[in-house]
């Protein structure tokens, strides 16, 4: 005698796959508040493209800024748009291993993200106890920008950014640098007949972006 097995109401069925895959993913996404390694702050899912090494909160312990990449945008026929691109940020401590310091899926730009030029992400560094993040991209008509994150007051904040315009059929480019903090701003035109000029102003300043609260729009 066959017996049947009993029937899973349609509300329960799908409650049931919901649960299933938001705690495949999270464990996918999840990074650990402490590790022994760079390794440790990588979730499963994704790969390593690029990290920087400098001392980011003063303490003299070298720490770590990664960008990591989705394995899932490398597959054929992907909607990379899609797919997020993790910043994360771990200090160094006393004694070896790395405390988690804060990550974001906002700061990184995707794999198509850059048009016709390709790949936009271009470099990530630290500088002068802050960390530099580089985009570029577009056809003839290129654009780039820069991010410029500080650690102060317990978290991450936005400092500076500089944006590119640049058309590379006749040499034509501007570039605007603005210092968040203290509202100065340099424009810098090219002219297509090669004739450049740099104006200096003043911005407003305006309470300073937390890297939790940044989506990169471009």
């Amino acid at each position: 005698m066959t017996r049947r097995l009993p029937r899973i109401p349609g509300t329960i069925a799908l409650l049931f796959l919901l649960i299933f895959f938001s705690t495949s993913a999270a464990s996918e996404y999840t990074i650990p508040g402490k590790g022994p390694d760079v390794k440790a702050f990588v979730p499963a899912a994704f790969l390593i493209m690029e990290q920087a090494k400098g001392d980011l909160n003063k303490d003299g312990i070298p720490d770590v800024v990664l960008v990591l990449k989705n394995k899932a945008e490398d597959r054929k026929n992907m909607d990379t748009e899609e797919i997020h691109r993790l910043l994360v940020i771990i200090f160094g401590v006393q004694g070896g291993g790395y405390t988690l310091s804060a990550s974001s899926g906002k700061a990184i730009l995707c794999k198509t993200c850059g048009g016709v030029y390709g790949d936009p992400f271009a470099s990530v560094k630290i500088v002068r106890g802050t960390v530099v993040i580089d985009h570029y991209g577009g056809s003839r008509q290129r654009w780039g920008y820069t991010h410029r994150w500080r650690f102060q007051e317990g978290g991450w904040f936005l400092i500076g950014h500089t944006s590119r315009a640049e058309d590379t059929g006749n040499g034509a480019s501007e570039v605007t640098d603005t210092n968040l903090v203290t509202g100065g701003r340099t424009v810098e035109k090219n002219h297509p007949s090669g004739k450049a000029r740099t104006t200096r102003s003043k911005v407003p300043v305006k309470p300073l972006t937390a890297l939790s609260d940044f989506t990169f729009v471009y």
